[in-house]
Parts: structure tokens; C-alpha cells; sequence
């Protein structure tokens, strides 16, 4: 218990020579403005990257090394053999600044395109041709990929970090899947209001931070020291403070009672008749089916949702271990974990209500549900309830505007699982 513990709209699209980039002349949308959320508008991350001239997702590559270790285990997590890219054709979709395609680039696929419509990431990329990171045999397209048409098919296709958060997520990721081949690997990433709640909980301090100042700038710097200890949780982090405030609190997603996620089950159901689960990161499906079992009409996408339903609670912290949440006898009550998955989703909801106003009045709304989510978490999720308990009272801190001293303890320390990785192979029929 709780008292316990944009971008423009691309006008054409025309084919590109390997390593050449259509050129574009950015505007004052390239300059740095004061940002102030609009509750009559979704955001998308295109639109708000181009407007603050920022790509928030840059890696650390200083240990290249480290960096290859690190995809090179996603992507065998996520069923894909590195060695069996070589040759192949590859489509990335919002690569971003290319750090992660330098690794694919690596195995040496056949064709590799890399579609962004955001000017800062089409530099970023350009500057990595340029310089011999990623070789010339990169097509790189200046396109928004919810508009870029192509009759090519591909045998992997990567949607990384840039489904969850889109106006209609699933007819983004059906429209995406249209490029990959029969028999291919699509791969991309989901979130969902459990996954997310912590982050979510520390989205709730944008208010007080947009009162602080309206400069950009200095909003990223006010967040930067209020999250520092937070982020200092993650040993491994590969990027800056800087980027994570801005990509996490400082843009917003405004969706209508929590259709701002993407969540596991969502994407399966979007891509049900045409694709099948193959893995996803981090691992929660365990099949023992004998493999002559299973015939052409394969229910494995009924079974992984089965699976994750199971998993849920341990999506809500990074620190617990869904063996533990199955001791625990917790996996065995369904109707229980949907019960904290509503209400993540309404917190989520007020959430998106208190920024968009800039008001903290339903804050106490978000109280209350954090209370009784605490009664339904097992006594082995008792740090969560720790963390969930810290930020009720830190949060009415900062709702004052009392953003020093670091109104946070043991809530720095609470992590959901935000993101998930999923890959799905292409059905042959």
C-alpha cells in the first residue's frame, strides 16, 4: 500500500542514387523556439524534432565495440541470426542519426534504405556517408515515412522507436509492413501504459518545469538537473540526460484515453492477418508445442497474447522478474492484471490532461489511483510501491513549484520496462 512504502508535408517523392540525398532548404521551423504544448493538437515526433532542430536519440559510439555487442544481442534475442543479413535488403524506417544502422550497415546487407524526414537526422546521416560509418551503399530518403511509397519489398524492415506515439500507431505499422517481403522480418517496438507509468509519473512534473521558463533551452536544462539522479540508475545508459528529457518530458503525446501507446497486444492485432510473433525483447513467450503439432493455421499470436497478460505486472518494473511475479501466484489472476492495466491507462489519461492545461488540479486524481494500484501489486513488488509512494509525496513538491532540492528518494530508482521490441515474420500466403 501506497502510505506503507510536421516536418512539411513531402510534396514529391523521386528515387535517389545510392549515397545521395535529396536537398531541402529548412526555414524558420529550423530555429530554436519556446515550446509550449497544444491540447487541440497532437505533436507528432516528426513535427517536434524539425520544429526544435533536435534528434534526442543520438548514441554514445565512443566504445563501438560495446555498441555492436549490445545490437548484436537484440537482435539474436529478437530471432536474427546477424550472419544471415549479409546480402540481404534492409528498410529502416526514422533512423534517427543513424548510430544503430552504422551496426546493420556493418553486416554488410545487400541494399540498405534509410528513410527520415526530419532535417537534423538526414544531416546526421549524411555526415555518417560521408565520413566512411555507413558505406556509400546506403540509399538515404528524405521522406515522412507515413507517406513514402515504394513497390520494392524487403526482407527486414525496421520500425524502431517511432510506432508508439503516432496518431493511429497501428495503420502506421500496417502501412509499413506493406514493405516487407513474404517470408521477411519486420521489426519494431511497442509500449504501453504499464510499461510506461513510471515515465509517465515523471511526465507529470512538465508543468512546473514550463512555469520555470518558456525557453526551450532552458526547460531542457531544468529537467536535466531534476532527472540527473534518476537517470544515474542506468550504468549502461547510451545517451545524453539531455536527450532523454527532451524526447520524454519535454514532447508530449496526446492521445485520448491512453491511445497514445502501442502496446504488445495492439501491434498483434493491427498485423494479425498478415504477420506471426517471432520474439520479442525482452523474452516473456515460452512454447513447448512438438513442433508436429502445429500445422499451417499456427495460433501463436493467440498464445503470446495469453503469455502476456501473465507478464503484465513485471512490465511495471525493470527491477522484477516475471519468474517471481508467477511464484507469486500473481500470473494466475487475469482479471487482476487487466485491472492495473486500466488503471495505468487512466493515469495516463489525466496525465495527458494536467499538461496540456498545465494545471496540476486533477493531481489528486493520480493519487488515488496510484493507491489503489499499490493494493493490487503482489508483497513482492514492494520497492515499486516504495517508488510509487515517494513520488505521491514529491510530486505535491514540485506542484508548488519547489523544483531544488531533489524532491524524489526512492521513486529515482523505479523503471517500468518502457519499451519492448518485437519482431514478426511475414506470412507466404
Amino acid at each position: 500500500m501506497l502510505d506503507q512504502y510536421g516536418m512539411q508535408r513531402i510534396q514529391a517523392f523521386y528515387p535517389l542514387r545510392k549515397g545521395q540525398l535529396m536537398t531541402i532548404h529548412p526555414s524558420s521551423c529550423m530555429k530554436t523556439t519556446p515550446w509550449q504544448p497544444d491540447p487541440d493538437h497532437t505533436v507528432s515526433f516528426l513535427e517536434f524534432y524539425a520544429k526544435q532542430n533536435v534528434i534526442p536519440v543520438k548514441q554514445d559510439l565512443t566504445d563501438l565495440a560495446r555498441h555492436f555487442a549490445r545490437r548484436d544481442y537484440l537482435y539474436r534475442t529478437l530471432g536474427l541470426v546477424p550472419q544471415f543479413l549479409r546480402g540481404r535488403s534492409v528498410i529502416e524506417f526514422g533512423p534517427g542519426t543513424g548510430d544503430n544502422a552504422v551496426y546493420t550497415n556493418h553486416l554488410q546487407p545487400g541494399l540498405y534504405h534509410l528513410v527520415d524526414g526530419n532535417p537534423a537526422s538526414l544531416s546526421a546521416i549524411r555526415h555518417k556517408i560521408d565520413h566512411g560509418q555507413l558505406s556509400r551503399n546506403c540509399t538515404l530518403i528524405n521522406a515522412n515515412f507515413i507517406e513514402y511509397e515504394c513497390d520494392q519489398q524487403f526482407d527486414l524492415v525496421i520500425c524502431e522507436g517511432c510506432i508508439p506515439g503516432q496518431r493511429v500507431p497501428g495503420e502506421v505499422l500496417k502501412r509499413l509492413g506493406r514493405f516487407c517481403a513474404p517470408g521477411g522480418m519486420l521489426i519494431t517496438t511497442t509500449s504501453s501504459a504499464v510499461s510506461y507509468l513510471a515515465e509517465t509519473c515523471r511526465q507529470l512534473c512538465y508543468p512546473a518545469i514550463a512555469m520555470a521558463s518558456s525557453n526551450f533551452d532552458e526547460q531542457v536544462n531544468i529537467a536535466a538537473s531534476l532527472f540527473g539522479k534518476h537517470l544515474a540508475f542506468f550504468q549502461c545508459s547510451t545517451r545524453s540526460i539531455e536527450d532523454w528529457v527532451t524526447d520524454n518530458i519535454l514532447f508530449h503525446w496526446y492521445g485520448v484515453n491512453g491511445a497514445d501507446f502501442f502496446s504488445i497486444p495492439d501491434a498483434l492485432h493491427a498485423m494479425d492477418d498478415a504477420f506471426r510473433f517471432h520474439a520479442s525483447s525482452p523474452r516473456f513467450f515460452r512454447d513447448l508445442r512438438w513442433y508436429k503439432t502445429v500445422d499451417g493455421n499456427d495460433p501463436v499470436n493467440a498464445l503470446v497474447l495469453e503469455e502476456y497478460w501473465a507478464f503484465l505486472p513485471a512490465l511495471l518494473d525493470c527491477r522484477v522478474d516475471k519468474e517471481v511475479i508467477v511464484a507469486n501466484g500473481q500470473s494466475a489472476d487475469l482479471a487482476k492484471n487487466r485491472q492495473i492495466d486500466h488503471i495505468c491507462q487512466e493515469i495516463s489519461t489525466i496525465r495527458s490532461r494536467i499538461i496540456a492545461t498545465l494545471s496540476y488540479d486533477p493531481l489528486d486524481e493520480v493519487i488515488v489511483l496510484l493507491d489503489q494500484l499499490g493494493r493490487l501489486l503482489p508483497p513482492v513488488m514492494r520497492q515499486t510501491c516504495a517508488g510509487m509512494a515517494d513520488f505521491a509525496v514529491g510530486i505535491r513538491q514540485v506542484a508548488e513549484g519547489r523544483l531544488q532540492p531533489q524532491p524524489f528518494n526512492a521513486f529515482c530508482n523505479w523503471w517500468g520496462r518502457g519499451q519492448q521490441y518485437l519482431s514478426l515474420i511475414k506470412n507466404t500466403h
